[in-house]
């Protein structure tokens, strides 16, 4: 189907449009990486955070006395100031620069403050006056620590928010506590791995296993299978390969000793798991290779040794430790259940 609407008439004359092509709305999580450069860079992202900072102000009592800094400004030169060198001065002033919610900010934080934005002082121009520098910086601080103990009173005024935090809180706990004394201790006490393989061994055992080699032809085209096939139940596999791989040309035959578990290859599995018996065939339609297995030895089901079953044991050597802990806490901290708020919460 073309995309082209009916002709239609502008000021500029007729126009007849044709779409080449649509771009689809990317997903949000896509387009947010984009966007929100954008929305930061915008004038209106700036006017809201300054109607937040004029309400925080007004809700918290702010008073300033702007004298102050100015005094201070008159102290400082800017080839000094406006570089990496410039330090606090040590004389503490103590005068009173600014208050929010009671508390109060000295010129002597102010110019703390100041020394700590090394960046934002050297990006300034240097024939800039010093006092318009001073009150540049002395507004970002007032911004800031006004932002901060807005940040801060989250919790107080937002019950919600303060339930959303408490859970974070203790989930990551959890997660710490966890890793400790459950994670991490079954990896590392090898002690207590051992001791628990010890009591569970006969919960890990190997199936019967066949070991194997693995005949590959790479090209069945050039090597007759069948021929492959009947010189292999009477030869070994040195002799096969040196019959049907001629020096100095292509590899055309490949071997491999395998073992395989019972369940874990469908060409054995179909076998009577005898020595000496060879498995059917199978073509790999793409690379259209030729594989099956001579059966060298079968290994009847038993044990397996700690290091054959290690990711098994610490996997039920970490549930053992967590269901020991939990037995402790329960033991410690008695837990009494109000069934009548629980069952209210069931829906019927």
């Amino acid at each position: 189907m073309v995309n082209i609407p009916k002709p239609f008439q502008s000021s500029a004359g007729w126009h007849i449009l044709k779409r080449i092509s649509k771009k689809d709305i990317p997903a949000f999580d896509i387009a947010k990486r984009r966007l929100k450069p954008l929305v930061q860079k915008d004038g209106r992202h700036e006017l809201s955070k300054q109607a937040l900072i004029a309400k925080i102000k007004k809700d918290n009592k702010f008073e300033e006395t702007p004298s102050a800094v100015s005094d201070f400004a008159k102290t400082l030169n800017n080839e000094d100031f406006l570089s990496h060198k410039w330090k606090s001065p040590e004389a503490r002033n103590n005068t009173t620069a600014f208050k929010l919610a009671g508390k109060n900010y000295t010129v002597a934080d102010v110019a703390d403050y100041m020394e700590k934005a090394g960046r934002r002082r050297l990006t300034m121009n240097k024939e800039i006056p010093m006092e318009e520098a001073t009150k540049s910086l002395y507004k970002d601080m007032v911004d800031e620590t006004c932002v901060k103990y807005e940040e801060s009173m989250l919790e107080t005024r937002y019950p919600e928010f303060k339930a959303l935090m408490r859970e974070y809180e203790e989930g990551i706990l959890l997660f710490e506590a966890t890793k400790n004394i459950v994670w991490d201790k079954a990896s590392a006490d090898s002690v207590g791995l051992q001791q628990y393989y010890d009591g569970h061994k006969n919960a890990y055992k190997w199936d019967d296993r066949a070991v194997v080699k693995q005949y590959t032809i790479k090209d069945a085209s050039k090597v007759r299978v069948k021929e492959v096939q009947d010189f292999c139940k009477k030869n070994t596999s040195d002799k096969v390969l040196e019959k049907f791989n001629e020096k100095d040309k292509e590899i055309l035959l490949a071997v491999q000793d395998k073992t395989f578990e019972k369940g874990r290859n469908k060409l054995v599995d179909n076998t009577s798991w005898k020595e000496g018996e060879m498995s059917q065939i199978e073509t790999d339609p793409r690379s259209k290779s030729v594989v099956f297995y001579m059966i060298e030895k079968v290994i009847p089901s038993s044990l397996k040794n700690l290091s054959e079953a290690r990711g098994y044991v610490v996997a039920d050597y970490q549930d053992f430790l967590e269901k020991k802990w939990v037995e402790e806490l329960q033991s410690k901290y008695k837990v009494k259940v109000n069934k009548e708020v629980l069952e209210s919460l069931i829906k019927k």
